[in-house]
C-alpha cells in the first residue's frame, strides 16, 4: 500500500486511548488521549477508498505545511491503520490533530450573543483573515470556509479546520463544490478561475453570520417571495431593508462600514471582490478589537 511523501511524523495509535466521539461530518473525529503525558488530541479517521489511501486524507495532510495560531495543527499522521467499525475490520488513515475543546462557530453563534458585541465579532474576523492570508501565502485555497469549519481553541482563538476541499491557489480543478449558503456562486460549476477570490467570498458570508447570527440568503429559496441572493447584486438597498426588518428585535450592528465591507467581499464577479489587502484597509476592519487576554476573559465567562 502506498504512503504519503510528506515529512509529517507518524504515530502509533496504541500509544493513545481513543475514547469519546467528538463529531462526524464527512469523516468521524474522536478524542484521543496520550498514555505518555495525558494530553488530549482529536483523531480524524479517513476510511480507505477501494483499498487505497483516501484522497481527502492526502489532501488534508498538506495542512502540516501551515504554522499559524489560527489554523488547526497537524500533530502526526498514520497512513495505514486496521480499524473496527460496526463489527467489521477495514483499513483507514488517521490524522492526530490539535484539540479545540470549545466546539465550532455554529455552536458559538447559536448559544452566545456574539453578534451583540461588535468588538468581539471583529476580533474573530481578524483571526479568520489572518489564517486565510497564511493559507494563501503557502499557495493554497481552503475552498470550504464556513462556521462549521471554524472552531474555538484551548486559548479561545479561532482555528480553521477541514481542508478536504483545499486546492492549489492557481488550480482551476475543484475537489468539491463547497457548502450551500456559504460558497462562492462560481463553485456550483466544475471549475474555478480564482480560488483565492472564492475564499474571500466565503469569508464574507462568515462575517455576515458573525454580525447578524444568520445567513445573508438561502440558496434557491425565496424569503417572503424575494430571492435575497439576487437582491444582493441587483437591488442591494432592498436586500438590507429585508434584513433590517428580520433583525429588528436583535442588537445587530449593521453599520454602513460593515455593509460596505460585506458587499465588497461578496461581489458576484470574482474580479470585483476585495483582496485581503483591501479588507485590511476597510473602515470596519480597522475598528477596535480585544487583546488575547481580554478575549480569553470574555469567552471564559461565556463557557462557565
Amino acid at each position: 500500500m502506498s504512503s504519503t511523501s510528506l515529512t509529517t511524523k507518524t504515530f502509533d495509535q496504541s500509544d493513545y486511548i481513543v475514547s469519546s466521539f467528538i463529531a462526524k461530518s464527512k469523516y468521524t473525529i474522536y478524542k484521543a488521549t496520550s498514555k505518555a503525558d495525558g494530553k488530549n488530541y482529536a483523531l480524524k479517521v479517513f476510511p480507505y477508498q477501494n483499498n487505497h489511501i483516501n484522497l481527502d486524507y492526502l489532501n488534508e495532510i498538506q495542512t502540516s505545511k501551515f504554522n499559524h495560531k489560527n489554523i488547526i495543527r497537524v500533530v502526526a499522521k498514520q497512513d495505514e491503520q486496521l480499524i473496527a467499525q460496526s463489527g467489521k475490520k477495514s483499513y483507514a488513515s488517521c490524522l492526530l490533530l490539535e484539540l479545540a475543546p470549545y466546539g465550532d462557530f455554529i455552536d458559538l453563534i447559536d448559544n452566545i450573543s456574539i453578534c451583540e458585541d461588535e468588538k468581539l465579532t471583529r476580533t474573530y474576523f481578524h483571526q479568520l483573515i489572518d489564517a486565510v492570508e497564511h493559507i494563501h501565502s503557502k499557495g493554497f485555497a481552503h475552498m470550504d470556509l464556513k462556521s462549521e469549519n471554524m472552531v474555538v481553541g484551548n486559548d479561545f482563538q479561532l482555528k480553521v479546520i477541514d481542508f478536504d476541499f483545499s486546492i492549489s491557489a492557481d488550480s482551476k480543478s475543484l475537489m468539491g463544490h463547497g457548502t450551500k449558503n456559504t460558497r462562492a456562486p462560481e463553485l456550483k460549476g466544475d471549475e474555478v478561475d480564482n480560488a483565492i477570490a472564492a475564499d474571500i467570498y466565503s469569508a464574507g458570508i462568515f462575517l455576515f453570520t458573525l454580525v447578524t447570527g444568520s445567513f445573508p440568503y438561502i440558496e434557491d429559496c425565496k424569503i417572503e417571495g424575494k430571492d435575497l441572493f439576487d437582491l444582493m447584486s441587483s437591488a442591494p438597498s432592498e436586500f438590507w431593508k429585508a434584513h433590517k426588518r428580520y433583525h429588528m428585535s436583535k442588537k445587530v450592528h449593521m453599520t454602513k462600514a460593515f455593509t460596505e465591507l460585506f458587499m465588497g467581499m461578496t461581489a458576484v464577479d470574482p474580479k470585483k471582490r476585495m483582496t485581503i489587502e483591501q479588507i485590511k484597509r476597510s473602515e470596519w476592519y480597522n475598528g477596535k478589537t480585544y487583546s488575547p487576554k481580554e478575549l480569553k476573559t470574555i469567552m471564559k465567562s461565556c463557557y462557565e
